[in-house]
């Protein structure tokens, strides 16, 4: 009967720390996923906007799902000179510095009038 108690109980041990490692990815998953629509919402707001992106760095901050979020937006030449590739890092602001979504997208030069 001891013997059988303790296999019980390294199962009993074994499915607590699987359920909490299932949790812990639940709630980054949630956070990464947020992450990245709050990226390609910056994407679209840029699209729209119909200027040129400039080739530096920007911040700025967005909410969604009752957080606050750390965007920044960073400008980058390229080859062909009427394209420019902006890469849009999204951070949690109660958060580390690592980025939780990197997005990157490529704008053509706007039309002229």
């Amino acid at each position: 009967i001891l013997v059988a108690l303790a296999i019980l109980s390294m199962v009993c041990l074994a499915v607590t720390t699987t359920s909490g490692t299932a949790v812990d990815n639940a709630g980054y998953l949630r956070e990464r996923t947020l992450a990245t629509w709050v990226a390609m919402n910056r994407a679209a707001e840029l699209e729209l906007a119909g200027k040129w992106v400039a080739v530096s760095a920007g911040d700025s901050s967005a909410a969604m799902a009752g957080r606050k979020w750390s965007v920044k937006v960073t400008g980058h030449e390229t080859p062909n000179p009427d394209m420019r590739r902006a890469v849009i890092e999204v951070r949690a602001e109660d958060r580390g510095k690592d980025p939780l979504a990197v997005f990157t997208v490529f704008m053509g030069r706007p039309a002229g009038p």
